[in-house]
């Protein structure tokens, strides 16, 4: 029996519109398999990242001050105040759901739902991976492992979703490209969801840096900052100092010339200590992350290479000169990265003269004081269990992770010292 010509294209384009948003099951099959196998993988990525921040936990091989923990540590790792894998998780979730509901769904609404979201949040993922290989390469200057590998798996599995949605059958490849009727508005949704999450992490500067609450200990010597129960005792006047060392008020700050957190954090104790002339100081205790020096230390992350020799150097220089130290300290740590160590051995050189660097360089006091600042370094980690510098003892706690502003700075000051109080000008607040 021959077959009408025109009621044969009408069963096909009846066909066609009824499947017009399914994929071709078989040819294009394994595309979204290998996709959502991608998107697994990102979800129990993006999970593991949301959990550990939750928790205020680090993630596993993220040692202080390596790439990772700069990234992670960073206020591009919060959105809103919320670890970002949260929104990328919540994204990954429904794209997964999308692979289902586009093909298994009765209702024809909800398969055209899952195209658009399918669409829209695959443009989203591959933005939102420049996006955040950009800040990573040039704001952060360091690499997250686990960020990246999760980025991926999402940017992969967007890929194989958008190949697999172009090469479905003519009409949905129709609906896609030569119509623009559904590329346009979810490339819209997408640049929009962008522009949001862009603008939550300039908006809101998450909180970086935790205050464990010690109790205070008075000391027999009103001279002395006694800290751990009195295991150490420092004397401001014979420790690198920033402002006078007869200032009733005195915070020990432990950091690293190597560190981002502790170059930022260096300006804003220059400007705390001016703002409370004469009455605040800051006693500064270079604490190298670098296994070359420091016995805590396993492998020195590429960030903190040369930080044992930084370290060495500026104890040198005030050993040698004192009055010749706080040029030097600035000068090492006025830019967001440290100076190439020939360049600050040079700068050290033309501070104190070869003679008298060589000889503080090769003896016994700085080799000392640098243990003794690792070793308070640790009874500071132990106590807060964080290793992150920078790491602040005040009157009564100590300070741990990334101050980013003054007002953080002086908020964190102003509850623990009485600066305000003029009548404990004569008082040294002990330290734990």
């Amino acid at each position: 029996m021959n077959e009408d010509p025109a009621s044969a294209r009408h069963e096909t384009v009846h066909n066609g519109r009824e499947n017009e948003f399914d994929f071709i099951s078989g040819r294009h099959q394994p595309l979204i398999l290998a996709a959502r196998i991608c998107l697994l993988a990102a979800v129990v990525g993006a999970g593991y990242l949301a959990l550990v921040a939750l928790q205020g936990g680090s993630v596993a091989g993220c040692g202080p001050q390596s790439g990772c923990d700069r990234v992670l540590s960073s206020r591009w790792a919060y959105w809103l105040g919320l670890p970002v894998s949260l929104p990328a998780l919540a994204v990954y979730v429904v794209l997964l759901g999308a692979t289902f509901s586009i093909n298994r769904s009765r209702s024809m609404v909800v398969r055209r739902a899952a195209l658009k979201a399918m669409v829209a949040l695959s443009l989203l993922v591959l933005a939102a991976a420049l996006w955040f290989v950009a800040i990573q390469r040039f704001v952060v200057h360091g690499w997250c492992g686990f960020c990246l590998a999760t980025h991926a798996c999402a940017a992969t599995a967007a890929c194989l979703l958008l190949v697999a949605l172009w090469k479905s059958h003519p009409e949905t490849a129709g609906s896609l490209g030569r119509s623009g009727r559904t590329v346009g508005p979810c490339a819209f949704a997408a640049t929009l969801a962008l522009t949001v999450l862009v603008a939550g992490q300039l908006a809101v500067e998450k909180r970086l840096h935790g205050v464990t609450a010690t109790p205070r200990l008075t000391g027999a010597d009103p001279k002395l900052l006694n800290i751990h129960q009195g295991r150490f005792k420092l004397d401001p006047k014979a420790l690198p100092v920033l402002g006078s060392s007869d200032a009733p008020n005195i915070i020990v700050s432990v950091f690293d010339y190597t560190c981002s957190h502790c170059r930022t954090l260096h300006a804003l104790l220059r400007a705390a200590e001016e703002k409370h002339s004469g009455r605040l100081a800051v006693i500064t205790l270079a604490m190298p992350l670098d296994a070359a020096c420091n016995p805590l230390i396993s492998v020195t992350a590429s960030g903190n290479k040369d930080a044992c020799q930084y370290a060495r150097l500026s104890l040198a220089v005030w050993h040698a000169n004192p009055g010749a130290f706080r040029a030097f300290d600035d000068w090492l740590l006025e830019s967001s990265m440290p100076p190439p160590i020939e360049l600050a051995y040079a700068k050290a050189t033309a501070a104190v003269g070869k003679e008298l660097l060589d000889r503080a360089m090769s003896g016994a006091w700085v080799t000392r004081q640098l243990q003794t600042n690792i070793e308070i370094y640790e009874a500071n980690s132990h106590v807060v269990r964080d290793g992150r510098l920078p790491q602040l003892v005040f009157g009564g706690g100590i300070a741990h992770g990334a101050i980013n502003n003054l007002e953080q700075l002086l908020g964190l000051i102003g509850r623990h010292m009485p600066l305000n109080q003029p009548d404990s000008a004569d008082v040294r607040p002990q330290v734990r």
